[in-house]
């Protein structure tokens, strides 16, 4: 079978068209929005607006983040996450940091671990990747969806079944 594939994507080859209309697709399917944000997570709502009014008092939000946060990834970070895509965000947070500015501070939301608050420290259009670095990637993903469409396809139209040994005791 290993042998028919390569012979089949030989004998298949990818064009530089196929490759443009899959990275076509790629990027109007990648997220629009990235958001970089600081976090302090906290088991209750009462922790959550004490963080708030310490941050509101002039207290540094990645210090507060240092000593109160109970995420311990980003906590030691001073509550940075990095920059994040839009489709990782949980819907609660979604909401509270698009109306945002940078540094901007809001919260409580509520999450399942209990409540952030959260500050957001940027917002960018979520970065494209060149078409040369992922090239490679694109030939193989398209060569695999015409290997599996050839395969089902002699499958149906002669009635083949794939015959699977069971091993032996």
């Amino acid at each position: 079978i290993r042998l028919m594939e390569q012979q089949f994507i030989t004998s298949h080859p990818v064009s530089d068209k196929d490759i443009a209309d899959a990275y076509q697709t790629l990027v109007e399917a990648a997220a629009t929005d990235q958001y970089r944000l600081r976090e302090i997570t906290t088991e209750s709502y009462q922790e959550a607006e004490a963080a708030i009014a310490e941050v509101k008092g002039g207290k540094s939000f990645s210090v507060v983040a240092a000593e109160k946060s109970q995420d311990t990834q980003t906590a030691p970070l001073g509550g940075e996450t990095g920059w994040v895509n839009r489709s990782q965000l949980l819907a609660p947070i979604l909401k509270a940091v698009e109306p945002l500015k940078p540094e901007e501070v809001t919260g409580p939301v509520a999450v399942p671990k209990g409540f952030v608050v959260l500050q957001l420290l940027g917002k960018r259009p979520t970065p494209k990747p060149a078409l040369d670095q992922i090239k490679p990637q694109l030939t193989a993903a398209i060569q695999q969806q015409r290997w599996n469409e050839y395969v089902v396809k002699l499958r149906t139209e002669q009635g083949a079944h794939l015959v699977v040994p069971l091993p032996s005791k």
